[in-house]
C-alpha cells in the first residue's frame, strides 16, 4: 500500500511541478511516515529536471532535494498545497546554450570564464568589445567578475550584474505561495556555471 500510495504522491507532485513551470521533474520519494504518506506527509525527496526552462531561466539539469525531516503537502481539486514550510537545497548546471538563451547573445565558456561580446554605439560609431569574465555572488546576486575588456582588466565594472531575474526568481505556485531563492555559491568547471543555494516554499 506504501509503495503505491508513494507513486500517486509522486506523480501528483510531478504533475503540479509541471503544470507551475513547464518543465518535467522526476520525484522521489526516499523517506517517508509509515502510512501518513497517504496524507501527504513525507522527510526526503528529491526532484529531477532535465532541460529545465521557466521565467527566462535555462539550465540543462536542475536538482531539488528537501532538507527538513518532515514536510507535508495536500493535493485536492489539481491544486498543490503547502501544509508545512518546505527548504530545498537546489543545483542548477548551465552550459553555453543555457547562457546564451538567458543573455539573448551568444556566450561561450572557455577555463573559469564566460566570453561574449558587447556592442556599443556612441557618435554614429558602432563598437564591438570583446568581454571575459568570471562569475561571483554578491548580496544574493550572480554578478561578473575579474572583467577583461578586449584582454584589459576593468574594475568599474565590477558591479555590473547579470541573471538578476535568478535572485527575484519567485515562483507563484497554484497562486497560494511563493516560494523564495537565496543563491549560496557559483562555480564555472568543465564548460558548465554550476549554481547552488536554497529555496523556502512557505505554508500556504
Amino acid at each position: 500500500v506504501n509503495f503505491l500510495t508513494r507513486s500517486i504522491v509522486q506523480k501528483e507532485i510531478e504533475h503540479a511541478l509541471k503544470k507551475e513551470t513547464g518543465s518535467k521533474f522526476k520525484v522521489k520519494i526516499n523517506s517517508f511516515w509509515g502510512t501518513n504518506i497517504a496524507q501527504g506527509e513525507f522527510g526526503n525527496s528529491t526532484a529531477l529536471s532535465k532541460n529545465f526552462s521557466h521565467d527566462k531561466i535555462s539550465a540543462q539539469k536542475l536538482y531539488l532535494e528537501t532538507i527538513c525531516p518532515y514536510n507535508k503537502i495536500s493535493y485536492k481539486n489539481d491544486k498543490l498545497n503547502f501544509d508545512s514550510n518546505i527548504v530545498l537545497k537546489f543545483s542548477a548546471e548551465m552550459n553555453e546554450k543555457n547562457l546564451s538563451e538567458m543573455l539573448k547573445q551568444q556566450v561561450q565558456i572557455l577555463d573559469d570564464k564566460i566570453v561574449f561580446k558587447v556592442k556599443v554605439s556612441a557618435l554614429g560609431i558602432k563598437t564591438t568589445f570583446n568581454v571575459s569574465a568570471g562569475l561571483e555572488v554578491v548580496d544574493n546576486k550572480i554578478q561578473l567578475c575579474n572583467i577583461k575588456l578586449n584582454g584589459t582588466s576593468l574594475k568599474a565594472s565590477k558591479y555590473m550584474y547579470i541573471f538578476n531575474n535568478l535572485t527575484n526568481f519567485k515562483v507563484d505556485l497554484d497562486k497560494n505561495t511563493k516560494a523564495y531563492i537565496k543563491i549560496d555559491n557559483v562555480k564555472i568547471n568543465n564548460s558548465i556555471v554550476n549554481i547552488t543555494g536554497y529555496t523556502l516554499i512557505p505554508h500556504s
